[in-house]
């Protein structure tokens, strides 16, 4: 098992979301040169949504715009299955609330469409002591929020046990 503060990632390594359907990838469009077991090295600015952070799938939060539309959807389809409009109950069914205080995040038991927005512009956990054409590799253990809640943060760094 990988000691994630000690290893650095490299492209392709899978990541999750705690707001995510399910598990996605890094990807790199370009490489910066630097190479781990013949893997392009992440660096701290490769957090670009869609470019870098592929989508995971779907998005449970009830802060994305395409959860609560998908959320309406179902609502619209009861309601002209059953001929009665419970739109406030089926929101009230479907989100609940996880953590406590100012980080709680609403969080829907359906999903909609997932496009990471993330709101840094890097990664948070790097090494300060290496710099690649300018940028800070990443840790394993580093991390990323999105716009809706979620966070993002890897499940191994992509490296192949020696």
């Amino acid at each position: 098992m990988e000691d994630k503060e000690k290893t650095y990632v490299v492209h392709t390594a899978p990541v999750k979301c705690s707001m995510g359907m399910r598990p996605s990838r890094v990807a790199l469009q370009l490489t910066h040169g630097v190479f781990l077991q013949n893997m392009p090295q992440v660096t701290e600015k490769d957090c670009k949504g869609m470019l870098n952070v592929l989508s995971f799938g779907g998005c449970f939060s009830a802060e994305n715009p395409k959860t609560m539309e998908k959320a309406r959807e179902i609502a619209l389809e009861v309601k002209e299955e059953k001929g009665e409009s419970f739109e406030d109950q089926v929101m009230d069914i479907f989100c609940i609330s996880e953590g406590d205080g100012d980080s709680s995040v609403k969080k829907m038991s359906c999903a909609g469409e997932c496009i990471p927005v993330i709101i840094a512009d890097s990664w948070d956990e790097v090494n300060d002591l290496v710099e690649i054409n300018g940028d800070k590799p990443i840790k394993g253990s580093a991390t990323l929020m999105c716009k809706y809640g979620g966070k993002i943060e890897f499940i191994q760094t992509g490296q192949t046990e020696s």
